[in-house]
């Protein structure tokens, strides 16, 4: 994690470089005032180059700049989900009434875009009619192949079958979408509210 800046009477050195809101560099100048210079403005003293001599700092809105970090680290973790993996067992004779309640089950967890795995765990003699367990996971998948693709095909590993089917891509994106629209005021808040305890724990005052 990046370490924080010094801001404002946080900042430890007599004398500074200052850079203002415009870029313009002001030269170097007494802390003091520099934070005369950023008060004026209504704006903080960051500094940005501490491990030179004097430091370098620059006059901005901090808690602005504080609140846009948040919202680009908001963003960039939105783009990075991960899809989790559920899983459902079909038994060998499964019932027609029986499979519509595991569609139903299924369909819920594409919708929720979770990836799915359906299982067929055979026993004994149920391992003469690995045809029927192909054809059951055939059965559930057309119940459910508007929301979801088959990410792996229906494989047999020992005395199991088993099947991955992914929410598709288009639905994934219609879902984050909608969560994108519905959220954006909620995040705005939650980021404001978020700095706002910063700034004022920290005591960003000039």
């Amino acid at each position: 994690m990046l370490k924080e800046p010094r801001v404002n009477r946080q900042i430890r050195a007599d004398y500074v470089r200052v850079i203002d809101d415009d870029g313009k560099n002001l030269d170097v100048m007494p802390i003091a005032r520099a934070l005369e210079l950023a008060s004026e403005k209504g704006l903080d003293v960051v500094e940005v180059s501490p491990n030179v001599s004097p430091p370098v700092v620059r006059i901005m809105d901090y808690g602005k700049y504080k609140y846009e970090q948040k919202k680009r680290a908001h963003k960039a973790k939105g783009h990075m989900r991960v899809l989790s993996l559920k899983e459902i067992r079909l038994h060998l004779k499964t019932e027609e009434h029986d499979l519509d309640i595991k569609a139903k089950k299924l369909r819920e967890m594409l919708e929720e875009l979770h990836k799915v795995q359906v299982t067929i765990i055979l026993h004994g003699r149920e391992m003469r009619h690995i045809d029927l367990a192909y054809a059951n996971l055939k059965r559930l998948w057309e119940r459910a192949q508007d929301l979801g693709k088959i990410e792996k095909e229906p494989t047999a590993e020992g005395n199991r079958i088993v099947m991955v089917i992914a929410p598709k891509p288009e639905l994934i994106k219609q879902k984050e979408g909608k969560t994108k629209e519905t959220g954006v005021d909620k995040e705005d808040k939650e980021c404001k509210e978020d700095i706002d305890a910063e700034v004022k724990g920290e005591g960003f005052v000039s």
